[in-house]
């Protein structure tokens, strides 16, 4: 071990980081080759006037350089109709479980056996309830998704927007997540931040576009000294001297001599790079064979997070004071330091426990033996050089053939300049009678070679070879040579066109579907339920912090899943869905205005209004029912009304015959008893029974009543309603009469 910091900088971190610095410079060699490709199409995407005659990697610095520099934005048309087809809106981020084994009751032994029932429905019981907590979850961490991606300082709209646009001109484009707190707030929430792929590097060993090979990523960083400074806690003023480059700022004020100006102190600016390894903090070879390494070995593992600044020689996230000092370092506070971080130093992110990298990179042609893809302009770069300079070619030419040469004697030269000054449209000369020459012979225009037509065509073919490459068509300007008579030929037209945008638009989902899940595993990290109250209300607010406070994050990742279907995200075709639900109109209303009418439910023909609305871009459906109540037909009322009242009738009638035979009956026991002299006892028991018959009989004729007084109450209200509707229609009829 090394007794103080300074000891310690200079016989191990120093070494340390210059290994680091030269992987560095070896991972921005292995990219050379994408690089050069990008910047070709970037400069052809942004139209630069003359730059190919001002760039020695065109024609040796040896062709000389037009009048007319032109250059053809074909790569503007590219990017402008490609890119809207893969990216137009905000996606709808659904979260889910990973589908788990249905459980039947034959798993628990007999069906028959009581213990075995019993079983079967409390592990039955605890996996619904297991089921139901993770689909609330999930529904929480969906709806945050949803609204973090408009929230989001500059919203995902626009980061993923710029990303697409990078993708489609240099190749690749990526998205990092981040934490962030808004401005006076304590609150934190995650992003997904685009960055230029100009910053991102890649360990120059790894031969495989996944990545899987790759010992370690890097991102570049530069920003002010004091920014750095204030970022690693390190104290005010270390940095100094150790700038790399000038500020927009310094570089205006910065007026002084020139010994100033070839001083580093005016560097205002610092190169960093963000270095997340899979091969532990340093080299495991003989190239620096120190103990430290097996110490950090021991206390971090294979998964590093460094912060390495070239002339600065020690990581910026672990100084060497920190080991030092009253309170050096525990063993935990070591590992912390070297902990995988958001991008920016931001927040602790193991994403290495998912085997994904902290970024999510969106290409579209992986190139196999490499991890840097090929840029969807480059098969195409070929033909747009040539049309650039067979364009120059022909408009330098047409340029030079604008002029009319005039040739005529020297003896008519008065006469002839005197035409050439004139601005009327009729001029008469009159030619000396001392020259006796035809008239042809004087005075004649020497005609130049025209310019070739076969530069045209050969324009013409290159820009149609170009479109080609990459996957342009006539159709997506709208144009088209030929008629298309054939309504099969139109559909083999369509389906070859979309192949390419419908395979870039999957690549498009993927992406957003793994950036997504990164940004779901720093939610439940790092975001807390009492910062979504406004969002998911009290209760749920409190169930965030319960479920994904003490739910381990390897957990999550086996568990959850975050996706994005490619579909959401495409520019959607309204004419097309209009059609479609218009077709469909015919069919499905009558059948769910039956079905409202039968059961009073308009869930479903609301439903359809409001799709019918979104494809039409309404903003609101144009269909929004209450609960469905049909009104009866006044013959039917009538009908029923006299059906009611006859039953009612009928009861009746039954009630006082029952009454009348009761009272009979009575009447004949008691004149058989006081024949037959039977005892008191008996007839007063033979009364009471009567007493209880009589009750019975006056309890039916009350319900009776009650049932007939609810029924007419009823039938008024019909009638009420049929007068309402009638009046209504009338009303109707009577303004659209007035309009009329």
């Amino acid at each position: 071990m090394y007794d103080s910091a300074v000891e310690m900088q200079g016989g191990f971190y120093g070494p340390l980081t210059n290994i680091w610095v030269e992987r560095i410079k070896a991972a921005q060699q292995s990219k050379t080759r994408f690089n050069l490709v990008a910047k070709t199409c970037n400069d052809f995407y942004e139209s630069q006037r003359g730059f190919m005659w001002n760039d020695k990697q065109y024609f040796n610095g040896e062709m000389p350089s037009p009048k007319f520099a032109i250059c053809i934005a074909k790569a503007f048309e590219f990017v402008s109709i490609i890119g809207p087809h893969l990216f137009w809106n905000y996606a709808d981020r659904k979260v889910f479980s990973q589908k788990e084994m249905e459980l039947v009751p034959e798993l628990f032994g007999d069906p028959q056996d009581p213990e075995a029932q019993k079983l079967a429905q409390q592990v039955m019981l605890d996996e619904a309830k297991k089921k139901a907590i993770s689909d609330f979850a999930n529904d929480m961490m969906g709806v945050y998704l949803n609204w973090s991606q408009r929230e989001q300082p500059g919203t995902l709209m626009v980061h993923g927007n710029h990303a697409v646009t990078e993708s489609l001109i240099k190749g690749m484009a990526c998205l990092w997540p981040e934490t962030y707190s808004p401005p006076g707030s304590d609150a934190v929430y995650t992003r997904l931040c685009h960055d230029t792929i100009d910053n991102l590097f890649i360990d120059p060993d790894c031969k495989d576009p996944l990545w899987e090979t790759a010992g370690y990523i890097m991102c570049r960083h530069s920003n002010p000294l004091w920014q750095v400074e204030r970022m690693f806690g390190l104290p005010r003023g270390e940095l100094e001297g150790k700038g790399t480059q000038h500020s927009a700022e310094m570089q205006a004020r910065k007026q002084t001599s020139q010994a100033d100006r070839a001083s580093s102190k005016t560097f205002d600016l610092i190169e960093w790079y963000e270095i997340w390894s899979k091969v532990g903090v340093g080299p495991r070879t003989k190239q620096l064979n120190h103990h430290m390494i097996d110490m950090f070995d021991d206390k971090v593992g294979d998964y590093a997070y460094l912060c390495i600044a070239p002339g600065v020689e020690y990581p910026l996230n672990a100084p060497p004071d920190k080991f030092f000092g009253q309170n050096p370092a525990t063993s935990d506070q070591v590992a912390e330091m070297f902990q995988w971080r958001c991008r920016n130093f931001g927040d602790h992110f193991p994403a290495w426990k998912d085997n994904r990298w902290p970024v999510s990179t969106l290409s579209y042609h992986p190139l196999m033996g490499s991890p840097w893809p090929m840029a969807p302009l480059g098969p195409g770069l070929g033909e747009l050089i040539a049309i650039n300079v067979l364009t120059s070619s022909y408009i330098d030419s047409s340029w030079s053939n604008r002029q009319q040469i005039l040739a005529y004697l020297k003896s008519a030269a008065s006469e002839a300049e005197q035409v050439l000054n004139s601005d009327d449209a009729v001029v008469k000369v009159g030619l000396n009678d001392n020259i006796h020459e035809d008239i042809g012979k004087v005075i004649q225009f020497l005609q130049k070679p025209m310019a070739q037509g076969d530069q045209l065509q050969a324009i013409e073919m290159l820009s149609l070879n170009f479109n080609r490459r990459v996957g342009l068509n006539e159709m997506q300007y709208g144009e088209s040579k030929t008629q298309i008579r054939i309504a099969s030929d139109s559909r083999a037209k369509t389906e070859a066109l979309s192949i390419r945008p419908q395979k870039m638009s999957g690549d498009v989902g993927r992406w957003l579907t793994n950036a997504s899940q990164l940004e779901m595993f720093l939610a439940a990290m790092h975001v807390q339920g009492k910062d979504l109250t406004h969002l998911l209300g009290e209760f749920a607010a409190e169930q965030w912090d319960n479920i994904y406070s003490n739910l381990p994050i390897e957990r999550l990742m086996r568990e959850a899943k975050a996706t994005v279907e490619a579909s959401e995200v495409r520019r959607p075709n309204k004419e097309r869905d209009t059609a479609n639900i218009q077709s469909l109109q015919q069919f499905l209303m009558p059948l769910l205005q039956q079905f409202a009418q039968e059961t009073g439910n308009t869930g479903p023909l609301n439903e359809f209004g409001k799709l019918l609305g979104e494809a039409m871009d309404m903003p609101e459906s144009p269909i929004n029912l209450p609960e469905w109540k049909p009104q009866a037909d006044p013959e039917q009322q009538q009908a029923a009304k006299a059906d009611q009242e006859a039953e009612l009738r009928k009861k009746a009638a039954d009630a006082a015959a029952k009454e009348a035979a009761a009272q009979k009956q009575t009447v004949e026991a008691a004149a058989t008893a006081m024949e037959m002299q039977i005892p008191g006892a008996f007839i007063g028991e033979m009364q009471h029974e009567q007493e209880l018959r009589h009750k019975e009989e006056g309890h039916e004729q009350d319900l009776i009543h009650e049932e007939q007084t609810q029924i007419q109450r009823l039938l008024f209200d019909d009638a009420e309603n049929s007068l309402d509707l009638k009046a209504k229609k009338d009303a109707s009829s009577v303004s659209s009469n007035g309009k009329s």
